[in-house]
């Protein structure tokens, strides 16, 4: 047969002797895995040997069968209908973001909880569950990777199963065994803080010094995340370590950190909007990457020791108007003040001495998009001052040459502005460098009251506004300008502000959202007006829009898939729908599953209760269809050790095929073709008139029909030179049914694209074809890493200068090839 194919090839003959040969043997038809389950299990669950890989079903409570050994990551993320969920003891692994975003899930019930297989629950794995309220650590959980319920704000408490050996809760906060080196070191005598729920009422918490009479001496990367209640952190002397985004997002308001503390983790502090104030203890040498970004409330912090800021250390710290680092400053990166956009002073001590530069390109800038009134103060001679030379060429930053730190408090250039963006007051004068505002809401007293006599039913928002430190100089004319409440109507907003025991308006301007005056001294204020009607609270409204999960959908006689429905907008106040196929012959549907009958097509359809619909149009085959979703070729983004490119083609849900017969062109030189596992060559690629090549390609188990799920290589084809390129011609296939008469199948789509190998640049370090921000991130994400750490090997790529550390150089380096 091969030298028939060999010497004398006809595409056509040769498939129809082919099939006419394997049709007389007995098949064995591979059996397919299933997607969802029979009854009386999970409907919608995709599992695999025993890992629940996805779930699609129509949620509500659900249980989860007691074959599941592991739930894989991300495999409920972002489910809008599960509303509980019932994890059985065979469970030993819930994977990284497994529950993440389910915003109906409300409950988690281990069902089995101490007699359980020993459990590790990754990280995150129940984050952004807005409405789960009730959540225990069964006694089975050996390893809680971290706050797993990071954002669920109703979660008030996380309770642990008393028999819990490794795992406790007091005044609903989890602690559990320090961890070194992803080892948890449960024989250890000291105990971390590993979460704090989200959703827990008390404005203020001290952390205990002991916990199960083990010294709480480190708090877990993560473990206060997203807790905006959360006002006022005690800090115990006995604490050593914040690791990395402890107190991420959270409502802090102010933070003093106690000397024991020896590692302050990058982003420790980041997008904590309300945060004013925060000092730092004398051990903290250096502020880490992220520190304080995206605290736009932030005014003062008090780091005496500090001799190194990081990149994006301050980033987008908009309250922070001016700053006077300390003289212990040695080394500032680039980016250090990235959007800062309201820095208008700044003193750049003496001792800095190192900035951020490249010996080809020169100075980086530590004040990317800040201000365009910012004015740089330096010491004359110093280091600072070449910097700020070259920054006010190459940016246009305007500095300012002294002779001492002292002269700060006699220089006067003009007014610049204070700033508390979280409540939305400003203030400008000639103030002295370190001056900031000290604004506070008040909500009683009898200032308050005062205001109150003349409001009326009027909405009132009353703010003490003061300098700080307490001895600054208060100018003798400033602009005062608050921002008008968000519900009050800004065409009947005024501005009050106390005389002795009287409240008294204030001329002021008025702008689109505030109210400007001009003041010569400080105290009470208040801003006062009618309801803003046209702020309307988010009711309840009709269904306005539907979408179904699938417009399309090919399914086998006997086989299942499931449709869900997305009906807005978020307050729709009814979104149900029902659900109707317009061929009950072909296939049913109940509550969005869809369950495959005879061959044909219907459309099934999702209604909501005022009548807006979408439909899927689903195509079913016969049991034994040769079919294929998709046939295409990819290339894979590195040579070979022969130097060649590398381009797979490939089958999408294969069923019951026997041959492939692909036609292709190329580009290149050498070119040769191997198949894939699971098939096996036909004699060698025959060249077409046209210059393209036709392979043939059949199952490799004699007598039998290839049929699998996913994706599956087919064949590699390797083309050696340069500039190569593979582009699909045609793709045929065949196969038989129960009946053994061998037939064509049909292939909903092949892509005819052409796909060209190019080389990956030594700066695209997530290799997906573009230098960009994602690049970036990644050397960030492993800033410091060296050669010789634990990490180095997986990330190695981002040391792009070789040099044996991940460090500014590699930042810079991908920055420019951006």
């Amino acid at each position: 047969m091969s030298d028939i194919v060999k010497n004398r090839f006809d595409k056509r003959l040769a498939i129809v002797f082919l099939l006419a040969a394997l049709a007389i043997l007995i098949l064995l038809p591979l059996s397919e895995g299933k997607v969802f389950a029979d009854d009386g299990e999970l409907i919608g669950a995709n599992i695999k040997d025993g890992v629940l890989k996805g779930y699609y079903g129509p949620g509500g409570d659900i249980v989860i069968p007691n074959t599941v050994t592991a739930i894989d990551k991300e495999a409920f993320l972002d489910n809008k209908k599960v509303t509980s969920v019932t994890i059985p003891g065979s469970v030993s692994s819930i994977g990284y973001k497994a529950f993440k975003g389910c915003r109906e899930l409300k409950k988690v019930i281990f069902s089995d909880s101490a007699d359980g297989a020993d459990m590790t629950i990754r990280l995150e794995a129940f984050a952004g569950c807005p409405k789960l309220e009730e959540a225990t650590i069964p006694a089975c959980a050996k390893y809680v990777t971290g706050n797993v319920f990071k954002g669920s704000s109703s979660l008030k408490e996380i309770k642990v199963d008393p028999g819990n050996k490794y795992y406790r809760t007091k005044d609903g906060v989890l602690f559990g065994p320090n961890v070194i080196a992803g080892e948890p070191q449960y024989n250890d005598n000291e105990i971390v803080l590993t979460a704090y729920p989200a959703g827990k009422e008390d404005g203020k918490y001290r952390i205990p010094d002991k916990v199960a009479g083990k010294t709480v001496k480190r708090l877990w990367a993560g473990s206060f995340a997203q807790c905006k209640n959360l006002k006022q952190i005690d800090i115990p002397d006995n604490v050593e370590d914040l690791s990395g985004y402890t107190f991420v997002g959270s409502g802090l308001t102010s933070v003093k950190i106690p000397e024991t503390v020896k590692e302050i983790g990058a982003g420790t502090f980041e997008a904590c909007a309300d945060l004013t104030d925060a000092e730092l203890p004398s051990t903290a040498k250096k502020l880490e990457q992220g520190l304080f970004e995206g605290c736009t409330s932030l005014q003062r912090v008090k780091m005496d020791s500090v001799n190194y800021i990081d990149m994006n250390a301050f980033k987008n710290c908009t309250s922070l108007t001016n700053l006077v680092l300390p003289e212990s400053i040695k080394k500032i990166e680039v980016d250090a003040f990235k959007g800062c956009k309201n820095l208008e002073r700044v003193y750049l001590p003496a001792g800095v001495t190192g900035f951020p530069r490249d010996a080809y390109v020169g100075y980086f800038n530590i004040f990317t998009d800040t201000s365009p009134n910012l004015l740089v103060y330096v010491i004359k001679g110093s280091e600072g001052e070449k910097y700020a030379t070259a920054m006010n060429k190459s940016a246009g930053i305007k500095f300012k040459t002294i002779d001492g730190r002292d002269d700060l408090d006699t220089t006067r250039d003009g007014a610049f502005h204070l700033m508390d963006m979280g409540k939305k007051v400003k203030l400008s004068g000639e103030f002295n460098m370190g001056t900031s505002l000290d604004v506070n809401e008040v909500k009683s007293g009898k200032e308050f009251e005062a205001f109150k006599l003349v409001s009326g039913e009027k909405k009132l928002k009353v703010y003490r506004v003061g300098l700080l430190p307490k001895t600054a100089k208060v100018p003798g004319s400033m602009e005062l300008a608050i921002g008008i409440p968000v519900g009050t109507d800004g065409k009947d907003a005024a501005l009050y502000r106390l005389n002795g025991d009287r409240a008294e308006k204030v001329e002021a301007e008025k702008l689109s959202k505030t109210l400007k005056t001009t003041v010569d001294s400080l105290g009470y204020f208040a801003v006062i007006g009618k309801n803003d009607e046209s702020v309307v609270p988010d009711l309840p409204v009709d269904p306005q829009t539907i979408k179904l999960n699938k417009e399309k959908v090919r399914l086998k006689v006997g086989k299942t898939v499931v449709l869900s429905s997305t009906v807005g907008p978020d307050n729709a106040k009814d979104k149900s729908v029902t659900w109707k196929s317009s061929d009950e012959s072909v296939a049913t549907v109940v509550n969005g599953v869809v369950t495959a009958k005879n061959e044909g097509i219907t459309k099934i359809r999702a209604t909501t209760v005022n009548g807006l619909s979408a439909e899927c149009e689903v195509t079913v085959t016969a049991e034994d269809a040769v079919t294929a979703k998709k046939a295409s070729v990819s290339v894979e983004k590195k040579l070979d050790g022969d130097n060649n490119a590398v381009f797979n083609f490939s089958l999408e849900d294969a069923s019951n095929i026997a041959m492939v017969e692909m036609t292709f062109s190329h580009e290149g030189s050498d070119m040769k073709i191997e198949a894939g596992e699971n098939f096996k060559l036909l004699g060698a690629p025959v060249k077409n008139g046209d210059g393209s090549h036709t392979a043939v390609l059949t199952c490799n188990k004699e007598g039998e029909l290839f049929s699998a799920d996913g994706t599956t290589k087919v064949a590699t084809i390797k083309i050696a030179g340069k500039e190569q390129k593979v582009t699909l011609k045609e793709v045929k296939i065949t196969g038989w049914g129960k009946d053994k008469i061998s037939r064509f199948g049909t292939i909903e789509s092949i892509d005819k694209e052409t796909v060209a190998y190019k080389p990956i640049s030594k700066y695209d370090i997530n290799e997906d074809g573009s230098v960009d921000k994602t690049d970036l991130d990644e050397v960030r994400k492993n800033y410091r890493v060296a050669a010789g750490d634990p990490g180095y090997e997986s990330a190695g790529r981002c040391d792009v200068n070789e040099d044996g550390v991940i460090d500014v150089q590699d930042l810079i380096e991908v920055k420019i090839n951006m």
